[in-house]
């Protein structure tokens, strides 16, 4: 049984305020014991209602529920205990006994409303609100973590819808790929669907893939998004867009000299493998391992030397170091360079000589005289210097008969 001297009487609802009316608006001309009138005007009376107020309430339709609600509003923590005592003075046993189930119903749902009223909900916080555009961000916000990144964004028809699966298995099951598709990760009640949607592309997604067929090129919305996942491509300079054929179609101009990976053709190779390739972004770990390589070999910076007195030591050590110095070139390459470079080492090594007043052995050539004693023998008739003395053979006879003639 609830304990109606904590029940105050805005708990009482609407059937109850009913009842009361039905059974107190109607008047009675026997008053109780105490000289009580037994109708609403007791009731008045023993809320202690001014005599100026009396009036209003007699021409109200239901004077009964205006008394209920000038006295709630006079004082709200009057309680349901302070009506029965007035009843019992005013001799309505039986309004009483009407009414009791219903004020215990009403007792009992007030104080469920006011034990959940004690677990209020946290504010609402406007700048983390505002960043939450998917179920992901929710449970990661909740954790204490940041919001959620993703490695590409599905964009497909909805007719595709079958194909659009079996990609999401196989990217995510296979090859831990993280892909945000609208219908699934969206949050409700996004404000604007086309303004989340451009953020997540643009800011939280590192791919945008696009499954081209007859049904997708038909949507505006798709066409849009294509288009400004382009524009978000050429401002950051970045591969934004991954093409992939799923139906044969005639490829959107924006796309016309992108490759396109193409499902019909999965069978001459990998496809989901290429697409996984395609939408991967580069491993941290690797950046990170090519930045430790470089500081192998580290560029000394010779201002930031310390100031110690092996400095100088080093700076005269680096100033002998010729830094543009050209390679040498190699004789195996360009053998001329060798033969140069032996005649002038001979003819240093000859003028050093000479300057000391050495003898140096000069090799004798053979005299005019001895052209004459040669013999024919130790000539190397080759063909060429056969022709020429036919040549000039030929010449003397022609200047002999010349000479004969004149």
């Amino acid at each position: 049984m609830a304990d109606f001297t904590k029940i105050p009487l805005i708990a009482l609802s609407s059937n109850a305020k009913f009842l009361l009316s039905s059974l107190l608006n109607p008047p009675k001309v026997i008053p109780s014991c105490e000289g009580i009138p037994r109708d609403w005007r007791g009731l008045a009376d023993l809320f202690h209602l001014s005599g100026e107020i009396i009036p209003s309430i007699a021409n109200h339709p239901d004077p009964t529920e205006r008394i209920l609600h000038l006295v709630t509003e006079k004082d709200s923590k009057i309680t349901i205990n302070v009506l029965e005592i007035i009843l019992e003075k005013m001799d309505r046993w039986d309004v009483i006994d009407d009414a009791k189930c219903l004020f215990e119903k009403d007792a009992k749902d007030y104080q469920e409303r006011m034990d959940k009223s004690q677990l209020t909900v946290d504010t609402l916080n406007n700048e983390i609100d505002n960043q939450m555009l998917t179920i992901d961000d929710l449970y990661r916000i909740r954790a204490g973590l940041t919001i959620q990144f993703y490695d590409a964004f599905l964009l497909c028809a909805d007719e595709d819808a079958s194909f659009a699966e079996e990609m999401i298995q196989n990217l995510e099951q296979k090859y831990n790929l993280k892909l945000c598709v609208k219908d699934r990760d969206l949050i409700s009640g996004a404000t604007f669907e086309h303004e989340a949607v451009m953020q997540l592309i643009s800011e939280r997604c590192n791919r945008l893939l696009v499954v081209l067929s007859p049904n997708f090129l038909s949507s505006p919305a798709n066409k849009f998004f294509l288009n400004y996942a382009q524009a978000v491509g050429i401002e950051k300079r970045q591969r934004k867009i991954i093409p992939c054929l799923y139906k044969k179609c005639t490829p959107p101009p924006q796309l016309m000299y992108t490759f396109i990976l193409d499902y019909n053709k999965s069978r001459y190779y990998d496809f989901w493998g290429r697409l996984r390739d395609s939408i991967a972004s580069v491993n941290s770990e690797i950046t990170r391992e090519s930045n430790v390589t470089l500081q192998k070999n580290p560029v000394i910076d010779i201002e930031c030397l310390p100031s110690t007195p092996e400095v100088p030591k080093v700076m005269e050590a680096l100033n002998t170091i010729t830094v543009n110095q050209s390679p040498k070139k190699s004789s195996k390459f360009f053998p001329w360079s060798q033969k140069n470079s032996t005649s002038k080492q001979r003819r240093d090594s000859e003028n050093k000589l000479l300057s000391k007043g050495e003898e140096v052995s000069i090799p004798i050539l053979p005299s005019l005289d001895g052209l004459d004693n040669l013999q024919s023998s130790s000539i190397d008739d080759t063909p060429r210097k056969e022709k020429k003395k036919t040549v000039m053979k030929a010449c003397a006879r022609k200047i002999k008969s010349l000479v004969v003639k004149s």
